[in-house]
């Protein structure tokens, strides 16, 4: 049973004879996207409150939402008075925005997709806000610096397949499958456009990843004094280490701040090198000339 709703009100029901729809046309997309087409006949109660850019229309199945969007067209008229309405969905907010110039280096996606969502959201009325969904990554490697050091643009990443995804350290089979599936939906790759053409930046250009770390695994545990847990594991991963949260016997160093814990004491127990936050930071300084 279908049900359509213009500005909460009943716009289409089998139940109501005179709120009736002549040829309606759902097409879904992930994400709340897609587009809604139908035609109002002039005796329908809601025919004279449909206004373009202003109307927002809500079809549901069986109760349940499916689609929500808003009237992006003047509705035609024939000459029987019909109204001809086009509506598409929630994604298309994003028109309504502007996103500045920026670069955005060493964040994750979920970080990255929710500043500018935040950006979106700060611009436009509560209707067209757009909510960032649940994100299952929270693997402490999981940024933009990795993925963009391994390819340089966000297009190439989108044309990536899994098993050069996997190659990137961290992304086993089921992340680089995440990933891959995201960029396969329709509704991302709508996204991704409008983010360009809105002038976001989609190539990294900053440095090269260092070697002082390479091939190092680092744990980072406790309160430093000059650093948060997140700039030390960017240090590590900027410098070609790999930041990991728990200690095994394949850690090369464990840096302890204060309350360092259960780690620290693996890591004594383990005889896995801890280094202070200055002994840390030593490592990748510059050796001078001689």
């Amino acid at each position: 049973m279908y049900k359509v709703k213009l500005d909460g009100y009943v716009l289409y029901h089998a139940d109501h004879p005179s709120a009736m729809l002549t040829d309606p046309v759902l097409e879904l997309e992930p994400g709340y996207a897609g587009v809604f087409t139908a035609t109002v006949p002039p005796d329908n109660p809601l025919y004279d409150r449909i206004c373009c850019r202003k109307s927002m229309v809500s079809v549901f199945r069986n109760d349940r939402e499916i689609f929500y969007g808003e009237v992006r067209k003047v509705p035609n008229i024939d000459r029987y008075r019909n109204k001809q309405i086009y509506c598409t969905g929630a994604l298309s907010f994003l028109a309504d925005s502007i996103q500045p110039q920026a670069e955005y280096h060493d964040i994750s996606p979920a970080a990255l997709l929710g500043k500018m969502l935040e950006i979106h959201n700060s611009q436009v009325e509560p209707r067209k806000q757009i909510k960032l969904g649940y994100v299952s990554i929270t693997d402490p490697n999981n940024s933009l610096f990795r993925c963009t050091n391994y390819e340089n643009t966000l297009e190439a990443i989108r044309e990536a397949d899994i098993e050069k995804i996997s190659e990137i350290d961290g992304f086993g089979g089921v992340m680089g499958q995440s990933v891959v599936e995201f960029f396969a939906k329709d509704g991302t790759t709508d996204l991704i456009h409008r983010l360009a053409d809105a002038g976001v930046n989609m190539a990294w250009k900053g440095e090269p990843k260092g070697d002082k770390l390479a091939g190092m695994t680092l744990v980072v545990t406790g309160t430093l004094e000059t650093l948060s847990r997140n700039e030390a594991e960017a240090l590590i991963v900027k410098n070609g280490g790999k930041a990991s949260g728990s200690v095994s016997k394949k850690t090369a160093y464990v840096v302890a701040g204060t309350a360092a814990g259960s780690k620290l004491t693996k890591a004594q127990a383990l005889g896995v090198p801890v280094l202070t936050e200055e002994e840390f930071l030593a490592m990748l300084r510059d050796e001078p000339e001689a």
